[in-house]
């Protein structure tokens, strides 16, 4: 058994006088819908490792507007630890990685995130982008 470190993007964009949030579906379950995470490479910072993930699973380049906090989910006989990072970016992005993505207002996001405590880390992080 091990903990295993991540990094997490919220990303998000304006679209007129919208305020969009990234989502991605997952690789290993197509009906999750979740925030880009991944490792963290060695020598790699939270906020590098964070953007890092957004461009390889969705293709979009972000600016690090705060650290938000952490998630810890067990898959197998690991724990996951993912840090997660506010991302603001004007790109669109492109789905990659055999991934969906989608962007939504936020009430929407709340509805498409498949787990309970992304949810919670969206709405502590939303003061942050209004």
């Amino acid at each position: 058994m091990a903990v295993v470190h991540q990094a997490g993007a919220i990303v998000v964009r304006r679209e007129g006088d919208d305020l969009l949030v990234l989502l991605v579906t997952a690789r290993r379950e197509a009906s999750h819908w979740l925030f880009p995470k991944g490792h963290i490479e060695p020598g790699e910072s939270v906020e590098e490792a964070a953007t890092r993930e957004a461009h390889e699973e969705a293709g979009v380049r972000g600016t690090v507007i705060a650290r938000i906090g952490s998630l810890s989910y067990r898959f197998g006989p690991d724990t996951y630890v993912v840090q997660h990072v506010l991302l603001g970016t004007d790109e669109r992005g492109s789905p990659r990685e055999g991934r969906r993505l989608a962007w939504c207002r936020y009430e929407e996001a709340l509805q498409r995130l498949t787990f309970e405590d992304a949810r919670t880390l969206l709405t502590s992080a939303w003061p942050l982008v209004q």
